[in-house]
């Protein structure tokens, strides 16, 4: 409602539903439909692994989630190179297009965002296994409850490997998102 009283007040586009038109649909659905795709994938990957913990005692479920909950958190850290992935990749490319291609230090400026963005990924990568694994190293950080510590520290040498390759699959994946190549990413789902 707000939105709708703002809209007509200011004079801008109107924010009242309506249906889009076919050609309107099927643009948009050629762009969204893969990266509903893509999302769904992301969801089915978080719904197996929570589910993953009904199949545990309830101790066992408890420790999981003390330790899932803030590596779950830790695996959104890297989140914001996919997002320089998708924001710069496309800026290089139009940039391209009107006044050729642009090199640094003789590699294509493509090319050298794309190590710049898996070296940062790298590091915060090591980082985030590094501190992944102390906490499960360490268990009395997640929570004090004794009788969880020795599951908590059962899960130790799982957690450090999907924290270190995951910024680098989100910087793929904003690769491939302002490159445009949505069939390929939610083919590779």
């Amino acid at each position: 409602p707000m939105m709708l009283a703002v809209s007509r007040m200011r004079k801008r586009l109107p924010a009242r539903p309506r249906l889009p038109g076919a050609t309107d649909l099927r643009r948009f659905l050629s762009t969204a439909a893969p990266l509903f795709v893509n999302e769904i994938g992301f969801s089915s990957c978080y719904y197996v692994i929570q589910s993953m913990s009904t199949q545990f005692t309830v101790a066992a479920s408890a420790a999981f989630q003390a330790l899932w909950s803030p590596l779950q958190v830790l695996c959104f850290a890297t989140y914001p190179l996919k997002q320089a992935a998708q924001v710069f990749l496309p800026r290089i490319q139009a940039d391209a297009e009107t006044n050729g291609p642009a090199t640094v230090g003789g590699e294509p400026k493509a090319r050298e965002l794309l190590k710049v963005l898996a070296t940062l990924s790298t590091a915060c990568g090591l980082f985030l296994a590094a501190f992944g694994g102390c906490l499960a190293i360490r268990p009395s950080f997640l929570t004090p409850d004794p009788l969880l510590w020795p599951m908590i520290a059962s899960f130790a040498p799982l957690v450090p490997w999907p924290l270190l390759i995951l910024g680098f699959a989100q910087v793929l994946e904003g690769y491939l998102l302002g490159a445009g190549d949505l069939n390929f990413l939610s083919a590779s789902q």
